[in-house]
């Protein structure tokens, strides 16, 4: 088997990570960011000049997923999240995206 090949079944084989948001009664579903799509956020922050908010906004829309592997967010969601979400439960949705931690639930 090549390398390319071991890094592409390696990223097949991972499973979906998931985090319980308690203060929403929500279940998130996520599987490992690649280089691929945290360039695609870098993106579109770099374009809109901005900042560790819009970036994490950016990931959760790419990256959150229902059970079912649906997205939870579009492109459309990003000024409701912006303007209506706790600042500090996106931060911790998005790190926990970009972390690749463990499964565990968010509590407050």
């Amino acid at each position: 088997m090549s390398a390319i090949d071991k890094f592409k079944a390696h990223y097949e084989a991972s499973e979906r990570r998931k985090l319980h948001i308690e203060e929403l009664a929500l279940d998130v579903y996520c599987r490992p960011m690649t280089i691929g799509e945290q360039s695609k956020i870098d993106s579109k922050v770099k374009a809109k000049e901005g900042n560790h908010f819009d970036a994490a906004v950016y990931t959760i829309i790419e990256k959150c997923e229902d059970e079912n592997g649906a997205k939870l967010f579009t492109l459309d969601d990003k000024q409701a999240l912006m303007k209506f979400s706790d600042a500090k439960l996106l931060a911790d949705l998005g790190n926990w995206i970009v972390s690749g931690g463990v499964d565990h639930e968010k509590n407050s």
